[in-house]
């Protein structure tokens, strides 16, 4: 388990569709790329810019056919949707079976989740865990559609100040542990990235 998450870890998200290409002649999606626009994804923003493939409003319906990514990646963009479930529930429309959807957003303890005043939506290590089966939120709170298979919660390292790699360690394995100890204010998170897979 440590070998796989430190995989995730260290993995960026070229080395992740090289990988995923390799294997299955992927196609990518890169929503709300902003001015970081990413080699082999389609690139999308809500502004016309260098790099941006297509103009997109996140806060509509996706322009996209069903089932015809096989990674998505969204790279700081949820905590400004207003409504973040649509999002995610297009998102896994337009995911093949066995696609994954990489979600990076500011932890909502960290400052940085509220210096922005765009900011709309704010996350736990366990704001994903609704979507997947097999999990206390999923069992207690069944109003909300299982859109994916799995998650995993990783604590971004190269965010972090000390003790990231047991923090990832203990977040992906039992968020709800964490969040509800001394823990999460000794080892403070910054952002956390959630991997689901349809």
């Amino acid at each position: 388990m440590i070998r796989k998450l430190s995989t995730w870890v260290k993995q960026d998200y070229r080395r992740l569709l090289e990988s995923t290409r390799a294997n299955t002649g992927a196609r990518a999606l890169n929503l709300g790329c902003g001015s970081r626009p990413m080699p082999g994804f389609l690139n999308v923003d809500l502004v016309a810019g260098s790099g941006v493939d297509q103009v997109v409003d996140l806060e509509q319906p996706l322009p996209f056919d069903d089932m015809i990514f096989d990674l998505v990646v969204a790279d700081n963009v949820f905590e400004h949707i207003r409504n973040y479930l649509a999002l995610l529930q297009e998102c896994s429309r337009i995911l093949r079976p066995g696609g994954t959807l990489v979600v990076d957003v500011p932890y909502f303890r960290s400052a940085g989740a509220f210096i922005d005043p765009t900011h709309c939506n704010y996350f736990t290590l366990r704001s994903m865990r609704y979507f997947v089966p097999d999990t206390y939120e999923s069992r207690h709170y069944r109003y909300l559609p299982l859109l994916f298979s799995s998650v995993q919660v990783v604590v971004d390292p190269h965010r972090q100040r000390i003790g990231s790699a047991w923090t990832s360690l203990i977040a992906n394995k039992r968020p709800e542990w964490i969040e509800g100890t001394v823990l999460a204010a000794l080892l403070p998170i910054a952002s956390v990235r959630f991997v689901l897979q349809k």
